[in-house]
């Protein structure tokens, strides 16, 4: 996803919904029974906007051709109001839906009241807004998801909430780090009673540690995310395009805050496996925040995941079966995906170029990175070579060696970069791209 927004950080501490976990290794989501104390004080209910449709509709089945909700009260008439209704059907629409994006419209104006929108941004499984209340100076970055992506096998399980499946974008009310951007509130479709409802911090994460007592097929979707707007912060991928120079100084806050981020998930045993420089928001005041964590997956005791997310930001080991082990993911995919966005900070460039979003062309230079790297036994000298770094001091060109080698076993885990003497204060130059 590419959007020029942030999220404000939450006060309180987010539970460790990673603890004592028997985890399903399949992308986006844990499978766990149980593992949580029941709370003492029930979470506040949410305010529950029910669609008055036919039992079992949702996403897989969603049937509701009327009669429409009237969102007139809800949301200003001008173009952005039908561009927001038509996000939630991207590339998909059947007569048989056109009442869903009308329900989640109404259920967000339900809680915030009068709001306007503007488009914000877009990605292939989500599109991005800023939503602001009316009447006052408050806005959010409204991001909302299509049906078509609700429905498809794969892809549903990054939004899914049931008694055993925690999706990746659930996560996302979970989080309490400077450099992680958490949603204040998830919008949700729920097949107990085909209701629609936001739903604060609070009550995602009472849900998620008491999940064990949702009944048996109840399935939750969350269908959209809100959080809180910050004028003047862009999308990393964004800023490196406007601002093509850039010191070894400025590189290693965005890569140290980066990696302070990724270490922090990487500690409750959750990976995001979809980092790029589209998914890093930098503040105004130069810090950097992860956002977009529908990839991400949750891990029991350091096991490997299988392939999640963008194949295009993933290393060797994603894409083959190397000694013995076959395609995965883990703590040194995030890593690595680190390596790719230094290079594109340093550069102004993609590292493979013209194929940097095409997985079978990527797969090929893998092939003859891995080899040409197998026969110096060192990644660095690789990097050497590369004359648009010739300028990159070795502290730097020693760290992203050790963060993009083809070797899993030799590739840094963020908490071990973090030791690394780059980050060591010091005389730093200026960079200029080539």
């Amino acid at each position: 996803m590419s959007i020029s927004s942030v999220y404000h950080q939450p006060t309180h501490q987010a539970p460790n919904i990673h603890q004592n976990q028997a985890l399903e290794q399949d992308g986006g989501y844990s499978d766990c029974d149980g593992g949580y104390p029941a709370e003492q004080a029930a979470a506040p209910e949410p305010i529950v906007f029910n669609a008055l449709s036919g039992p079992g509709d949702g996403p897989e089945g969603y049937h509701h051709n009327g009669p429409y909700p009237n969102v007139d009260q809800f949301i200003s008439t001008d173009g952005g109001r039908t561009t927001l209704r038509n996000s939630f059907f991207s590339r998909y629409f059947s007569h048989a839906t056109t009442t869903w994006g009308y329900n989640i419209i109404q259920t967000i104006g339900n809680h915030f009241g009068r709001f306007s929108v503007q488009r914000l941004g877009s990605g292939v499984n989500s599109s991005a807004f800023v939503m602001q209340e009316e009447g006052t100076q408050r806005k959010h970055v409204l991001r909302t998801f299509s049906v078509r992506n609700l429905r498809h096998e794969h892809h549903q399980k990054a939004f899914q909430l049931s008694r055993d499946h925690v999706g990746g974008e659930w996560t996302s009310g979970t989080f309490n780090h400077p450099n992680l951007a958490s949603n204040t509130h998830l919008v949700v479709w729920d097949s107990a009673d085909n209701s629609f409802r936001v739903m604060d911090q609070n009550q995602v994460q009472h849900l998620i540690a008491n999940r064990h007592t949702m009944q048996p097929g109840r399935q939750l979707y969350a269908v959209a995310t809100i959080a809180e707007y910050v004028e003047g912060s862009q999308d990393l991928d964004r800023y490196l395009s406007e601002n093509p120079q850039r010191s070894e100084e400025e590189i290693r806050d965005i890569l140290q805050g980066t990696l302070q981020g990724v270490a922090e998930m990487n500690r409750h045993q959750t990976i995001h496996r979809d980092l790029k420089a589209a998914n890093i928001i930098r503040l105004p005041t130069g810090e950097t925040q992860l956002i977009d964590f529908g990839s991400v997956g949750l891990q029991n005791q350091d096991e490997d995941l299988p392939f999640f997310g963008d194949r295009c930001v993933h290393p060797i080991d994603s894409f083959y079966k190397i000694s013995g082990i076959e395609p995965h993911t883990n703590k040194k995919t995030d890593t690595y995906s680190l390596f790719l966005v230094t290079y594109q900070a340093i550069t102004g460039r993609k590292f493979f170029g013209a194929n940097s979003n095409n997985p079978q062309e990527i797969k090929l230079q893998h092939r003859a990175l891995i080899e040409k790297e197998r026969a110096t036994n060192n990644f660095q000298t690789i990097l050497d070579e590369d004359p648009l770094l010739k300028n990159v001091s070795q502290p730097l060109k020693n760290l992203m060696a050790q963060l993009g080698t083809a070797s899993e076993k030799r590739r840094l885990t963020a908490e071990e970069a973090l030791t690394h003497p780059f980050f060591a204060p010091r005389e730093i130059e200026q960079l200029q791209v080539a």
